[in-house]
């Protein structure tokens, strides 16, 4: 069987083999030794592999070395979401929790390649249904918040997929604008929705280095402050329990 394989992909990749697997702890690699590994030219590798950082699949650290970027981090976390059982061992039981002392719809959501991604719902015993037509994250308090917590390079992923919000122009109105939904005297989001028809609430964490967020929607008039007070302890704990 002939190889038909391109060259420089095939050592794009075996680059990304080398920063995985050969720096378990995630301490780095300087060009002149990770050339020595690929056998190849510092000059060569380096061209390489700015084309992998440009894209997101490799990075440097602060010291200048070579690291597996975000792209290849959010590829392991859906996976480890997909094959370990993750959301019905670890995410399932604390949604099942919020939903008995809410007694509201929950929904788990994970921030990947831009794009808020809903991959968990436990609804209430009486729904609401969203109007929503399409998922811009900057639309959801529970993509808001997730954009609160991303660094400046998973902000401008997210930008490239959704745009931006409105009346922002630049990084530093956009974060203006998300935290502008964050409640002054804890860590969850709110946002009503449709002339007051909609409550939404929020809250971001982080759980092996991807950022999720668990969300909780009712219609307006549910949400008197008893309800909105044991929303906000019910998030908070469950924040707790998975940090």
């Amino acid at each position: 069987m002939s190889d038909n394989s391109v060259k420089s992909v095939v050592k794009a990749l075996n680059i990304l083999d080398k920063l995985a697997f050969d720096d378990i702890e995630r301490n780095g690699i300087g060009l002149v030794e990770l050339a020595k590994k690929m056998d190849m030219l510092p000059n060569t590798l380096h061209n390489i592999i700015k084309s992998l950082v440009i894209c997101g699949y490799a990075d440097q650290n602060e010291q200048g070395k070579y690291i597996v970027g975000r792209r290849f981090k959010e590829m392991e976390t859906l996976g480890k979401l997909s094959y370990r059982g993750i959301v019905e061992k670890v995410f399932m039981p604390v949604m099942k929790t919020i939903k008995e002392k809410t007694e509201e719809t929950v929904i788990l959501a994970v921030l990947l390649n831009g794009k808020r991604v809903q991959i968990a719902e436990i609804a209430s015993d009486n729904p609401v249904r969203s109007k929503d037509s399409g998922n811009n994250l900057f639309s959801l308090i529970s993509g808001i918040c997730l954009a609160y917590m991303a660094d400046e390079k998973q902000l401008l992923d997210i930008l490239n997929v959704n745009g931006y919000p409105e009346g922002a122009k630049d990084l530093s109105e956009v974060k203006s604008f998300v935290e502008k939904f964050k409640l002054s005297d804890c860590e969850v989001f709110q946002k009503t929705r449709y002339n007051n028809e909609i409550e939404t609430f929020a809250i971001p964490f982080i759980y092996e280095d991807a950022i999720f967020s668990l969300g909780i929607h009712l219609p307006g008039y549910r949400c008197d402050e008893k309800k909105k007070i044991a929303i906000l302890q019910a998030l908070l704990e469950a924040k707790k329990s998975l940090s």
